[in-house]
C-alpha cells in the first residue's frame, strides 16, 4: 500500500472520528473511504488493523443522522465485499440484529434499507456463517417480507408502449432489487438448503407476477433469484413446479423470444430466462418431462436460429439445449422433429469458437441416432460449403480433375461398387468432398455393424 493511500486512510478516519458536529464532512469522509477500499484491498486491512471498522460500525448504530448512517453502512459493505477479514469481523449476531431492525423499521428511509440489504448481501456472500446468522437473526424473514411487499407489480408506460419505472416506483424497485440480491446471497455460494427452502415460500407471488406480466427490468433479478433458490435442491424444484413456475417462465420466454426477433437488445434477457428454466429442472426427471410437454426446447431452437451477435449468448443457449436434451430422449426427439439439428449445424458456421463447436458436436452425437441419414447429409452439405468458402477466400483452385469420384467415367471407368471405396480412399487425387463423404459412409457402416453385433 502506497504512503499516499496510508496517509489518505489516516486523514479520513480522523475526520470521521472528530467531525461529529459536521455531518456533511463525516458523510463525505465515509464515502471517500468506501471508494478507497474498493480501489485498494490493502486499505481494508489497514482499516481493520487501526480499529476503523468498529468505529464506523459504532457510528452507524448510534448516529441520529440518517445520511451518515447510510454512508457508514455503505463503507462497511465495501470493506466486507473486498476483504475476507473485514467480512469475518462484522459477522457477529449484533450486526445482523441491527440490520434486521433497520430493515423492519417503517420509519427508515428506503435508501437506508437498501444499504442495509447490501451489507447483509456482502456478509452472506461466500460465507456460511453469514448465511446462518442472517436466518437465525430474522434478517432473511424481514427481507422476504420486503421482497413480497415491494414486488414491482405496477409500472408506467411510455409513448412507445414500453414499460418503465418512474418516481417513487424507482426507489421501491431499487430497494426490491437490493433485497432480492441479498436473499440470493443467503441461499447459495455456498448452497444452503435450509435457507433455500425458507425462500421457496415466495414462489406463489413470483409466479403470479411473471404470469400477469412484469416490467422487463424485473425479469433479470427474478431469474437470478430463482436460479439461486432452486438450483440443486429437489424440494425447492418440486415446490416451484407445483406453483406453476415452469409455465410462468415459459410465458416470459415466449414473450422475450418474440421481442428478440425485432429488438436484439431483448436477446440477453431471453437467454437468461432459458438458462433459468434449465436450473429449475436440472437432474429432475419430472421437471424434464414438463419441459418436454411445454415445448421449451423448440422455443430455444428458435432463439438459437436468430442472428445472435454475441458468441457467448449463443453458447449459453446451445449449452442449455444440450443439458436439457442429453438427459431426456423425448426432448431429443422433439429437437430433431423441429429441425433443431440443422439449426445447430448452421450456427456452427456462424460461431467459430472451439468451445462452441465442441458443444455443438456433442449435441449432434447425442441425437444422431434419431435421424442419422439427415444428419449425415447435413454434415456433408455443411462441409462442402465450408471447403468451397475456404478455397474461394484463399483464391485457391486445386486441380481435382483426376479425383476418382469426380471423374469416374473419364479416368476410372473400371470402378464398380466393390472397388470404388478402396480406390477413392487410396488415390492421392481424391478431392476433399469425396474424402468427407467416404469418411461419413465408413463411420455410418461401422456404427450400424456395432449396433447389429450388440443386438
Amino acid at each position: 500500500m502506497s504512503s499516499e493511500a496510508v496517509s489518505s486512510l489516516t486523514v479520513l478516519l480522523g475526520c470521521i472520528k472528530t467531525q461529529k458536529d459536521c455531518p456533511q464532512a463525516q458523510k463525505q469522509a465515509l464515502v471517500a473511504l468506501a471508494h478507497l477500499c474498493m480501489e485498494n484491498g490493502e486499505a481494508c486491512e489497514r482499516l481493520e488493523e487501526k480499529g476503523g471498522l468498529m468505529s464506523i460500525l459504532h457510528l452507524a448504530v448510534f448516529t441520529k443522522h440518517l445520511e451518515i448512517q447510510q454512508a457508514a453502512l455503505y463503507s462497511l459493505s465495501c470493506a466486507a465485499q473486498i476483504n475476507r477479514a473485514c467480512q469475518s469481523k462484522l459477522c457477529i449476531p449484533q450486526v445482523f440484529a441491527f440490520l434486521q431492525s433497520k430493515l423492519s423499521d417503517q420509519h427508515s428511509l428506503p435508501e437506508v434499507k437498501r444499504t442495509a440489504a447490501f451489507l447483509a448481501n456482502c456478509l452472506a456472500s461466500n460465507n456460511r456463517e453469514g448465511q446462518r446468522l442472517a436466518r437465525e437473526r430474522q434478517c432473511m424473514v424481514t427481507m422476504i417480507q420486503l421482497f413480497l411487499s415491494s414486488l414491482p407489480l405496477t409500472y408506467a408506460t411510455n409513448t412507445s408502449g414500453q414499460s418503465q419505472l418512474d418516481g417513487p416506483q424507482d426507489q421501491a424497485f431499487e430497494l426490491w432489487t437490493a433485497v432480492t440480491n441479498g436473499l440470493a446471497a443467503c441461499v447459495n455460494n455456498p448452497q444452503n438448503e435450509e435457507n433455500q427452502y425458507l425462500c421457496s415460500g415466495t414462489f406463489a407471488p413470483v409466479v403470479k407476477l411473471l404470469t400477469d406480466g412484469c416490467i422487463s427490468q424485473a425479469v433479470r433479478p427474478i431469474c437470478y433469484y430463482l436460479g439461486m433458490v432452486i438450483s440443486s435442491n429437489k424440494r425447492t424444484q418440486k415446490r416451484w413446479m407445483l406453483a406453476g413456475g415452469l409455465q410462468a417462465l415459459m410465458t416470459v420466454l415466449q414473450r422475450m423470444v418474440e421481442q428478440a426477433q425485432d429488438d436484439p437488445t431483448s436477446m440477453p434477457l431471453a437467454v437468461q430466462v432459458a438458462v433459468t428454466l434449465d436450473s429449475c429442472v436440472a437432474n429432475n426427471a419430472r421437471g424434464l418431462q414438463l419441459i418436454h410437454q411445454l415445448k421449451a426446447v423448440p422455443l430455444m431452437v428458435q432463439l438459437l436460429s436468430l442472428n445472435l451477435q454475441d458468441s457467448q449468448l449463443q453458447l449459453q443457449v446451445l449449452l442449455t439445449i444440450l443439458h436439457l436434451t442429453e438427459m431426456n430422449k423425448d426432448i431429443q426427439q422433439q429437437l430433431v422433429s423441429v429441425g433443431g439439428l440443422s439449426v445447430v449445424l448452421h450456427s456452427m458456421a456462424r460461431n467459430q469458437s472451439a468451445e462452441y463447436n465442441k458443444a455443438a458436436t456433442y449435441l449432434l452425437k447425442t441425437c444422431v441416432h434419431l435421424d442419422e441419414m439427415s444428419v449425415c447429409s447435413l454434415l456433408i452439405e455443411e462441409e462442402i460449403m465450408s471447403r468451397r468458402a475456404a478455397a474461394a477466400e484463399q483464391n485457391k483452385n486445386p486441380d481435382y480433375s483426376k479425383c476418382p469420384g469426380c471423374s469416374r467415367q473419364l479416368h476410372h471407368p473400371q470402378l464398380d461398387s466393390r472397388t470404388y471405396n478402396r480406390v477413392v480412399h487410396s488415390s492421392p487425387h481424391t478431392c476433399p468432398m469425396h474424402k468427407y463423404i467416404l469418411d461419413m459412409e465408413t463411420d455410418y457402416v461401422r456404427r450400424v455393424k456395432a449396433k447389429r453385433d450388440a443386438d
